[in-house]
């Protein structure tokens, strides 16, 4: 089992950011039933090919959402520039900076991955950490980009023949209903 400093962060994120920020969305996107839910869809540039990311959020206060998110990248086995296989399903909680137009988020979770590199084929769990940006174009929409880390603590082998840790940036689109 690895724990680190990056573990450390993930944990301690929900504590130190809870309180005295701004408020979580302009009072236009608010339904008046407790709060907006959000449907994110990302494109990851990977290797050869590309991933994707979904999530999706609900509204629990004034600037946090709880949700989910599924992150797909593919494997690539031949060439060079050979990239470890990830499918990622986990729950985030998004504490958000609303400056104007501009919403500014932070976003730890803990995810089921299902890993694959060569030979390497293994279950398990870990943590994430994402932070975004997105600039709000119209009532519903906004457009963006997103960056993830996944960090698998049960399995030391992708630590020695993978990278330690998944990073990810992607162009990010939100819809609020």
């Amino acid at each position: 089992m690895k724990f680190s400093v990056f573990t450390l962060i993930i944990l301690l994120t929900p504590f130190t950011f809870a309180k005295n920020l701004s408020s979580r969305a302009p009072e236009a996107l608010t339904d008046g039933s407790g709060g907006a839910s959000q449907l994110y869809l990302g494109v990851i540039p990977y290797a050869k090919g590309a991933g994707f990311s979904l999530g999706y959020e609900k509204d629990m206060g004034e600037n946090v959402g709880f949700g989910g998110q599924l992150t797909v990248l593919p494997e690539e086995e031949t060439g060079t520039n050979q990239a470890a296989g990830m499918v990622s399903l986990g729950a985030q909680v998004r504490f958000h900076f609303v400056v104007k137009m501009f919403d500014m988020y932070l976003a730890p979770g803990l995810n089921f991955m299902k890993m694959k590199f060569r030979q390497l084929d293994d279950t398990t769990l870990g943590a994430s950490l994402t932070v975004g940006s997105l600039v709000q174009i119209s009532k519903h929409f906004a457009v963006g980009v997103e960056f993830s880390t996944f960090q698998p603590w049960f399995k030391e082998d992708f630590y020695v023949h993978a990278r330690s840790y998944y990073f990810t940036s992607s162009l990010t689109g939100r819809v609020t209903f």
